[in-house]
């Protein structure tokens, strides 16, 4: 989807660029995208940031007083990366592990050395996982 048609999906001709978005944004404060440049960037056609950056807290959405969807607009820049195949490197592993094992967290084993610290039962690995997602997502059989 080109940025043009992006901008009229989101109507983001309504933006007033007062940065509300912007303000409470926690991955800007941090060095991340600014949604109120995204908006305008994407706006203009010229936008060429890394949406990869965004937390998708969706606060920028939430605060918006022209009720633009922010943060849909910068999944909608995500999708259009990943159509691409600019995809970091940390959400291939992340989505390799959840297909592995239904698991997002990190399968590494310290996880389970902290949750027994904690007084908590280890996380299900079983090899039922995948087959189960498969069957969920309609590729398996019941």
């Amino acid at each position: 989807m080109e940025q043009g048609t992006l901008a009229e999906k989101f109507e983001l001709e309504r933006c007033i660029q007062c940065k509300k978005c912007t303000r409470n944004c926690p991955s800007a404060k941090h060095g991340g995208i600014v949604p109120n440049e995204a908006v305008l960037g994407v706006r203009e056609g010229r936008y060429d940031g890394d949406p990869w950056t965004c937390l998708m807290c969706h606060r920028c959405s939430m605060v918006c007083p022209k009720g633009i969807e922010v943060a849909g607009l910068v999944l909608a820049l995500r999708n259009k990366e990943a159509e691409s195949g600019n995809i970091p490197e940390r959400f291939r592993r992340v989505y390799g592990n959840f297909r592995q094992t239904g698991d997002t967290m990190s399968i590494a084993g310290s996880v389970d050395e902290e949750r027994n610290s904690l007084g908590l039962t280890k996380i299900c690995r079983g090899p039922e996982v995948p087959g189960k997602l498969e069957i969920m997502s309609g590729r398996g059989t019941q």
